[in-house]
């Protein structure tokens, strides 16, 4: 049964204003089933609680079942179902929360089953110019290097999951040395090019990608990204993710043709290009810690592994550490021995109150260099992925109602 169109328009405008961005509507006698993007809030069962609401109020009351299906990339993620009736009989008992949740039936969503959705007419081109900030730290030569400019970003969503994106940054002011050098080595410079990359870059673009995701079979999801992958290198990035919706593993493999970029960030490159994969393990472990384990090769050739920890918080706060062994030996590696290193995640919603999907990476790691660089190409898919996912309610369910 095709929506109302004054149904249809009543939703995406009520949904909107709480970052609900839909995607998708089918509508029948008896039930409505909403496929939709959350762009406000970091818990998406507070997202799918907001929905809930929405509908309970805007929908006849003959339509009973609610079916939500959240997207991350432009691919549903998952579908959960819930009765308009539980909702009725159970908000005012304690443990409300709770009692919905073991009610809810959540299920790996279904491949290609969108051929019944009527898709919704929303902006798909977005742009913006905004402020930048980078602060780098330990370099021996200059112990703290500061730089601030302007970014200029714009995203076109052809599909919600076919997207083409760039950025141009232009810097307004920084410290770093003139006329800059770089240290000599056996490795490959992949990384050790990163001062000239910022002397006769600026300006330039910072990346220009075209990126299709998408899930070619069940508890499969993939990823093609093909452009200026990021500041220094450009190519064809491939990856391919398992992760079953009640499962806390999942592994991946990821496969890149890349070249070094010109030292200008124009269109140009230059002759180094190379091969790079990683195969990829992810465990989702008790209390909150995430263990990932990526072996393969990486940006100068060198073979190795990188082991990662983080431990992810309720408020949304998330600490780690990772450390990268690969067989460039440590005297050759250079300063530090090996690539490692801190990292902060901090979630914007905390530091401001307002619901926000905004988070903040800070990295506190040893000087970079070539051995163990790994290409920095956005829209990776497993923490995309899990960040949609709501099969495991348990740990965020209590905010279903907020």
């Amino acid at each position: 049964m095709l929506p109302d169109e004054s149904i249809q328009t009543a939703l995406v405008e009520a949904l909107g204003q709480d970052g609900i961005v839909v995607q998708g509507i089918e509508l029948t006698d008896t039930s409505i089933r909403l496929r939709y993007e959350n762009t406000q809030y970091r818990s998406e069962a507070q997202a799918v609680g907001r929905i809930s609401r929405v509908f309970t109020y805007a929908l006849p009351p003959s339509i009973e079942t609610f079916i939500f299906e959240p997207t991350r990339l432009g691919v549903p993620t998952s579908t959960t179902t819930i009765t308009r009736s539980d909702l009725e009989s159970l908000e005012n008992q304690i443990g409300s929360a709770e009692a919905i949740y073991a009610r809810a039936d959540v299920t790996e969503a279904m491949v290609g089953d969108d051929s019944d959705l009527v898709p919704t007419q929303t902006s798909n081109f977005k742009w913006g110019i905004m402020p930048y900030g980078e602060l780098t730290l330990f370099d021996s030569r200059n112990p703290a290097t500061v730089e601030v400019g302007i970014e200029a970003a714009m995203r076109y969503e052809i599909r919600p999951n076919i997207v083409v994106a760039g950025s141009i940054r232009k810097s307004v002011y920084d410290n770093r040395i003139d006329n800059p050098s770089i240290s000599a080595s056996t490795i490959e410079p992949v990384r050790r090019y990163a001062p000239y990359y910022a002397d006769q870059g600026d300006g330039g673009i910072d990346y220009l990608t075209f990126a299709w995701y998408g899930r070619p079979a069940s508890e499969l999801y993939s990823r093609v990204t093909f452009g200026y992958l990021e500041p220094m290198f450009g190519g064809i990035s491939t990856e391919l993710l398992w992760r079953p919706v009640d499962s806390d593993l999942a592994f991946g493999v990821e496969l890149n043709y890349t070249a070094q970029r010109d030292f200008d960030q124009g269109l140009g490159f230059q002759d180094y290009n190379v091969i790079t994969g990683h195969l990829s393990a992810y465990w989702a472990m008790q209390n909150d810690f995430h263990l990932q384990v990526d072996a393969g090769r990486y940006l100068a050739g060198d073979w190795g592994a990188t082991v990662s920890v983080d431990r992810e918080f309720q408020n949304g706060w998330r600490i780690g550490a990772y450390a990268t062994f690969t067989d460039v030996p440590f005297e050759d590696f250079g300063e530090g021995s090996f690539d490692k290193g801190i990292r902060l995640t901090i979630p914007m919603d905390w530091a401001t109150g307002m619901p926000s999907t905004q988070l903040v990476d800070t990295r506190l790691s040893s000087l970079t260099r070539d051995g163990g660089a790994r290409l920095d190409v956005d829209g990776r898919l497993y923490d995309a992925i899990r960040s949609g996912d709501i099969s495991d309610f348990g740990d965020s369910w209590g905010r279903f109602w907020r």
